[in-house]
């Protein structure tokens, strides 16, 4: 019993340790400067031309992102549209005939953040960058979840260094599928979804990578202590308490001790392998905008 405490101990202390260096680096990623962007044409970061949000779920977004954005040092920007909206505000057709797959809403929130000029800090003029558009300028730290209703794609579009760095195209990817999923029956539950995830992103400097809530770090070491006691307490049940010398005399001489070779029986087993695959959403690749989208 009081090996198993101090198991449970040293469990629980590594469990904290753990706690504690997350939300260290969860905060020191967190640090931005304030917002410096004085060349964005517009505060608004709602834009439901499509009209797929009440006007109380706008407000509702609005404020949240205001929070998230504050929190993060990225713009963030929701934006439904369907095919003609697109193609007239845009000039994209949305029709995977036409483009690569996802590549039109991929235009579309690619174009608006061009237009719109959104990001953290002003865009850095640098014609040599493997990042900048076609006017010359480097987009800074946002992302833009567009979705077309008609066409049932929705994408994140992701721009700047730290954002991209955090958010990987297969993350962004990702995050469109797990979101994507509510937004034909609850599109504020849907984008807010996906902005929790690009939240919890940027908290980790691993471009998306797993990340364990400190909470759960605790619950694993109480779950792994509990197996602990679990199996010592069975291993101490199923110990043998009786032996030969219970039953019979323990002055019983053995006169004759001998072991007989009955046969030998063996069995052989094919064991099967089996392999698996998949598939699922695209990427964004390089260029001045990265990202990933998905099907809803």
């Amino acid at each position: 019993m009081k090996k198993f405490r101090i198991t449970v101990l040293i469990l629980f202390a590594i469990g904290i340790v753990f706690m504690i260096m997350g939300l260290i680096v969860s905060n020191s990623n967190l640090k931005h400067d304030a917002r410096s962007n004085t060349e964005c044409r517009t505060d608004q970061r709602v834009f439901d031309y499509a009209d797929k949000l009440t006007g109380n779920e706008e407000r509702s977004l609005e404020k949240k992102i205001a929070k998230w954005e504050d929190k993060t040092g990225m713009d963030i920007v929701v934006m439904t549209i369907d095919n003609a909206q697109a193609q007239s505000m845009f000039g994209t057709y949305m029709d995977d005939t036409y483009y690569e797959e996802f590549e039109a809403i991929k235009t579309v929130a690619k174009s608006f953040s061009e237009q719109e000029r959104f990001g953290w800090e002003n865009w850095e003029y640098n014609p040599q960058s493997n990042r900048s558009t076609s006017d010359g300028y480097v987009p800074s730290d946002s992302i833009i979840i567009a979705a077309n209703y008609e066409a049932g794609d929705v994408w994140m579009s992701t721009t700047g260094t730290r954002v991209r760095a955090r958010i990987s195209d297969s993350k962004a990817s990702s995050l469109t599928e797990k979101g994507g999923k509510y937004l034909r029956e609850d599109a504020e539950k849907g984008f807010a979804t996906m902005i929790q995830g690009a939240v919890q992103c940027m908290k980790s400097s691993s471009g998306g990578g797993l990340k364990i809530p400190p909470f759960y770090i605790v619950i694993l070491v109480l779950i792994c202590g509990a197996i602990f006691f679990i199996t010592n307490m069975s291993k101490k049940a199923g110990e043998t308490t009786t032996n030969l010398n219970t039953y019979v005399n323990g002055n019983v001489q053995v006169l004759d001790r001998r072991d007989i070779f009955v046969r030998k029986e063996v069995t052989s087993v094919k064991i099967e392998s089996s392999s698996s695959g998949g598939g699922g959403s695209s990427g964004g690749g390089g260029g001045s905008h990265g990202g990933g989208g998905s099907h809803f």
